[in-house]
């Protein structure tokens, strides 16, 4: 047996969905699904309405949340491996409207949408020197269980940014259904490739986080039960996810035919 020249890697990421709604102007998270890296967009258009509780004939836009100040929009025809996405992906997608409906709403797109958010801002009038901004921003919830080495979407929140992250416990573990009195490790995910620890006694505000933003939280382990799991943190968790690859073998005489297929890490040396 040998390993074909261009192994086949027919690995699938976990893609996390969120839906814009034009006419009632809201944005929702809508679900999850592992999805091979050999899909096309398109092909992915039946899943996203049926998420979404719409019509499958109805035509879509589909966008890349890269962060929550930067939506892309998603060539149709290319492959999620084409489009270099990895595990923890965010696709935003909405139903395509004409030009007269367009007119008819606020907000005809979720680019549009965004900019609104992220350009308005509340302005209490009291008579003191410095008014307070009491402007809440949408925020999106992971919940990584290194029990089950898994990672879900939990909810969404509206936060005001005045809040400090670690007043936000209690609404993360009970999002996540564990108890409140456990202590967590909170991260923001930037992107798919790029988790940063967020200090506990940081208001949103001095976080500088805005509409979209992506909090993944766990329960923190202990050193000994650290050494009884395979990725004791969700960092651990996407390192693996990113590093690994499938190589299918086949026997020289039936190139055709796959005798078996091996999980290896790119970062693995010789004799492992």
């Amino acid at each position: 047996f040998r390993p074909i020249e261009e192994p086949i890697d027919e690995k699938e990421v976990l893609v996390f969905f969120k839906y814009y709604d034009p006419f009632t102007d809201s944005l929702s998270i809508v679900g999850q699904h592992q999805v091979k890296l050999s899909e096309k967009i398109h092909y992915l258009a039946g899943l996203m309405c049926s998420m979404a509780n719409i019509p499958s004939y109805l035509p879509l836009l589909v966008f890349e949340e890269i962060h929550a100040a930067m939506i892309v929009p998603i060539p149709h025809p290319k492959t999620l491996k084409v489009l270099a996405f990895a595990t923890g992906v965010l696709i935003v997608f909405q139903v395509q409207l004409d030009v007269e409906t367009s007119l008819s709403v606020k907000h005809p797109t979720v680019v549009d949408f965004y900019q609104h958010i992220h350009n308005y801002v509340n302005v209490q009038f009291r008579p003191i020197e410095e008014p307070i901004d009491e402007k809440e921003v949408l925020v999106f919830f992971k919940y990584y269980d290194p029990f089950t080495d898994s990672l879900s979407i939990v909810g969404q929140h509206q936060v005001k940014l005045s809040e400090k992250i670690h007043y936000l416990a209690g609404l993360m573990c009970s999002m996540a259904n564990i108890p409140s009195y456990l202590p967590l490790l909170v991260f923001e995910e930037i992107h798919a490739a790029m988790i940063v620890p967020i200090p506990h006694p940081k208001t949103l505000k001095v976080l500088a986080f805005a509409t979209g933003v992506l909090i993944v939280f766990q329960v923190q382990l202990d050193v000994e039960t650290s050494l009884s799991v395979k990725h004791p943190t969700v960092v651990d968790f996407y390192q693996h996810i990113h590093n690994y690859v499938n190589v299918q073998f086949r026997p020289i005489e039936e190139p055709k035919k796959i005798s078996f297929t091996l999980r290896l890490a790119k970062k693995m040396v010789h004799d492992e």
